[in-house]
């Protein structure tokens, strides 16, 4: 009988949030979107340095998004903090997928986002899928 002992890492896997290993460097965790296309991470002082974002900026930043994806195709861009869901404050891309999933079980074909964009503002609806 052969045995490996190894360490079982915790997964947190609400909807399409899946953590990454690690996360971007700053040790918290990482997370995508599939129905959007977006990777998403916690607003660190990593990430704030890297895309030059203020210390007051509070949210889920996109670290990736996918050309073709709904967010693609609506203007998301890496850098841009996600700060609502549905009107619903996030946190965390755990926080963004449950808002997610919830839309998705509620049958709507599309969910809000209030994206700010270097000081912009802005509301954005993007498609999920059904």
């Amino acid at each position: 009988l052969k045995v490996q002992v190894g360490e079982l890492v915790e997964q947190d896997q609400v909807a399409a949030a899946t953590p990454g290993p690690g996360g971007s460097g700053s040790g918290a965790p990482t997370g995508s979107v599939t129905e959007l296309g977006l990777q998403l991470a916690p607003v660190s002082q990593p990430l704030r340095e890297k895309f030059g974002l203020a210390d007051d900026v509070q949210g889920v930043i996109v670290t990736e998004v996918s050309g073709s994806s709904p967010a693609g195709e609506k203007g998301i861009k890496p850098g841009d903090i996600i700060v609502e869901v549905g009107q619903e404050e996030v946190k965390s891309p755990a926080d963004v997928a449950t808002k997610i999933k919830a839309a998705r079980d509620a049958k709507r074909k599309s969910v809000l986002l209030l994206v700010d964009q270097k000081g912009d503002l802005r509301f954005v609806a993007v498609k999920i899928d059904g």
